[in-house]
């Protein structure tokens, strides 16, 4: 088949860029992304993970912990790891997520000290589904923020002190602990901006006793 050549009276050569289905004149990354990504459908626990201003560390480990993800004894077990399915911090239940974030005598001793900071009742989460749904919730006394960067960082040490159980045979009391969440979230709130920082490290230490 015999194509003309291009000619200037038949107008000037333009390029179109097509995504989804719409041709614009000029290119778009982010009209580009969408179109060739793959995008899940949305979760209720995404801001309880990444939510703006998040410390690292602590959010991955929280990610993964909310996966299910982590290696705990139980999945030790299945791949022909260690002998007891048993708690590292208290040695007396199976080693379950729940139970090592939220049942656990230590896990609630650190809670308890987490709640009596951030000015709210005392509680033992039913299971960790009721914990995603509290952190997401309102909070009356402390800004979301805090409460947020709070959690995250017990959730964190409460499982370097897991580790540090079993991997240097050592451990802390729920207060030590505590006082690193405590020095965890004051280097979070010193990162932002001077006015911001004040407000949230005054509202950090209304509870503190």
């Amino acid at each position: 088949m015999q194509k003309d050549l291009p000619a200037d009276s038949k107008g000037r050569d333009c390029y179109l860029w097509q995504t989804g289905g719409v041709s614009r004149e000029s290119f778009s990354v982010s009209h580009t992304w969408e179109d060739i990504r793959n995008a899940a459908p949305s979760v209720t626990w995404y801001e309880a993970v990444w939510f703006k201003g998040h410390t690292p560390k602590h959010a991955f480990t929280f990610w993964v912990t909310n996966k299910g993800r982590l290696p705990l004894r139980p999945r030790l077990l299945k791949w022909g790891i260690g002998s007891s399915d048993l708690c590292y911090l208290c040695n007396r239940y199976e080693e379950t997520r729940e139970h090592l974030f939220l049942h656990c005598e230590v896990s609630i001793q650190i809670t308890r000290l987490l709640l009596a900071r951030l000015g709210e009742p005392t509680t033992v989460f039913a299971d960790w589904s009721s914990f995603i749904t509290w952190m997401l919730g309102p909070s009356p006394f402390m800004p979301k923020i805090i409460k947020l960067l709070a959690t995250q960082s017990t959730v964190f040490y409460l499982w370097k002190e897991r580790n540090a159980r079993l991997h240097d045979n050592v451990s802390r009391s729920a207060n030590v602990i505590f006082r690193l969440v405590d020095r965890s979230v004051r280097d979070a709130i010193l990162a932002r901006n001077k006015t911001k920082a004040s407000f949230l490290l005054s509202s950090w230490f209304l509870h503190k006793s």
